[in-house]
């Protein structure tokens, strides 16, 4: 069975402001050299699967977009979670270990940043 490393789209892949069907960030070359660098370990134990939960509808633009920059990848899912060792996504907090390794980064998910914690998020 070969290990599936599944990738968000949004944010991981590609840089991400707000959704806008069909259209895509700019190329995240960093990520896209690491999926690279994954796949060539040993593409016989290795896949990669891109999951996003943008809709089938816009499957040709993404696939399009995927190729263009050369983006590897065995699996495009669209919309539904799918099965793997690993997530790589840009909204994920790893919540294994001590809470404290972990409790920071889920703060900065939810306020922003470290300041917005107390309840003070106006600007």
């Amino acid at each position: 069975m070969k290990r599936t490393l599944v990738v968000d789209v949004d944010g991981t892949i590609f840089e991400y402001d707000k959704y806008e069907f069909g259209k895509f960030g700019k190329p995240r070359q960093e990520v896209i050299d690491l999926l690279v660098e994954y796949k060539n370990l040993d593409p016989k134990k290795h896949q990669i699967a891109i999951q996003t939960t943008r809709s089938w509808a816009e499957y040709e633009q993404l696939k399009e977009r995927l190729d263009l920059f050369k983006v590897p990848y065995d699996i495009i899912n669209m919309g539904s979670k799918c099965i793997g060792f690993a997530y790589l996504d840009d909204r994920a907090v790893n919540v294994s270990g001590k809470r404290e390794h972990w409790e920071s980064r889920f703060a900065n998910l939810l306020y922003g940043d470290e300041d917005a914690k107390d309840g003070n998020d106006e600007e």
